[in-house]
């Protein structure tokens, strides 16, 4: 579960990201115009993009690139990565105050004070 909520926090970190950059292009051109999936891929790596779509059409179907992949990545990244950020902190949230095993973090208790020893 920390993991699922590790990777929520990220996603939401992920889409104020977009959510800056998107605030920033309506500052200095005046539309607003938000940051597509497909676009947002293009600039990280094209040759891959090329290739997923080359891979589609030569091996799947041609018509299922325009048809489902490429609607698919004119979507907006903002929503995508708001609405995938709070569904994993969602499913990876704590129920009822329990504590999990694999948490970096956990409380010890209360701190035993310490009586004045013969020494001090």
């Amino acid at each position: 579960m920390f993991l699922l909520r590790a990777f929520g926090w990220l996603f939401l970190v992920v889409a104020l990201a977009f959510a800056v950059n998107d605030g920033l292009v309506w500052a200095s051109e005046g539309d607003l115009r938000p940051i597509a999936r497909g676009e947002l891929w293009a600039r990280v790596d094209v040759a891959s993009l090329n290739l997923l779509q080359a891979l589609t059409q030569r091996y799947l179907h041609p018509a299922l690139w325009s048809a489902l992949v490429r609607p698919v990545l004119l979507t907006p990244a903002l929503p995508v990565a708001l609405l995938v950020g709070l569904v994993c902190l969602w499913f990876g949230r704590r129920r009822g105050g329990e504590r999990e095993s694999g948490d970096f973090i956990v409380s010890r208790g209360p701190r035993r004070k310490r009586g004045r020893g013969a020494l001090s």
